[in-house]
């Protein structure tokens, strides 16, 4: 990157949304080697609410936008507050703050349940924004192309790419190779497995478990016990990269928050029998 374009930037990450600048290739491409991707102009949390401030604000650049009314979000959208995420970046655009602290072209959107396995080349042009199909989401289809152009006239087509992530569930088949071949692993889904490495039944919490709703005001500890034999290939990512993350931050981040159960202990305890 250029000086102007490799300096401090502020950045954009958040407890919903995540905003890592790219730089412009020169010719782009689907998927570069390794080698050959160029780094990103960092991240900046984009937080929808008007605290102002939190325990990892001053560690990460962020932004504090407003969020949707607390009682829309229950009587019009049944307490689904997941919506805060695009609602959060249409206020980031409509307050004129991409123009004023994106000093890059092109951005990558995310959620910091994401973590980026690989350096990602920008694969967007000016004309063709790049984007991800969530299985969860609705297909919009036609009708996507039409509101990315209300804000972005230029934008001719809207490229799609399938493997881009990794999401898996415990019953999935998550290899190396497809951990290898994608950008992002999304941990949205529970990884619960038994003692012998099988995966537990759907909403059913096992011997061994990650998920992230565990800690929703509670840290996990800086030790996690890895998978058991047989669970697969993005279980011992996941849980690797977790570790990483967490011996990475400060104590004085750490010690801001209670810390709880690891991957271990979380399974119901059963009564016996009488």
């Amino acid at each position: 990157m250029d000086e102007a374009r490799g300096r401090q930037q502020k950045v954009p990450r958040h407890p919903d949304v995540a905003i890592q600048r790219l730089p412009e290739l020169a010719v782009p491409r689907d998927v570069l080697p390794l080698q050959e991707a160029e780094g990103g102009g960092g991240f900046t949390r984009l937080v929808a609410g008007s605290r102002g401030s939190d325990d990892i604000s001053n560690a990460v650049p962020t932004k504090f936008v407003p969020e949707i009314d607390p009682e829309k979000v229950r009587t019009e959208y049944k307490g689904y507050s997941v919506l805060n995420r695009p609602y959060s970046f249409k206020t980031f655009l409509e307050l004129g703050l991409l123009d004023r602290e994106v000093a890059e072209d092109f951005v990558l959107i995310a959620e910091t349940d994401h973590v980026l396995m690989r350096p990602m080349a920008n694969l967007a042009t000016v004309k063709t924004p790049v984007a991800y199909p969530f299985a969860y989401m609705k297909n919009m289809g036609s009708e996507l192309l039409p509101m990315v152009r209300s804000v972005f006239p230029k934008i001719r087509s809207i490229k799609i790419l399938e493997s881009f992530q990794v999401e898996p569930t415990a019953q999935s088949q998550c290899t190396a190779k497809d951990l290898k071949k994608s950008f992002i692993f999304h941990y949205t889904y529970p990884l619960e497995y038994r003692e012998n490495g099988n995966p537990m039944p759907s909403n059913e919490v096992g011997f061994w478990s990650l998920n992230k709703r565990n800690y929703g005001s509670n840290y996990p500890p800086k030790d996690l016990t890895p998978p058991p034999e047989g669970a697969h290939a993005g279980a011992a990512f996941i849980t690797k990269a977790w570790t990483e993350a967490i011996g990475n931050q400060s104590e004085a981040i750490w010690k801001q928050s209670t810390v709880t159960l690891g991957t271990i202990g979380w399974m119901p305890k059963v009564s016996p029998l009488r």
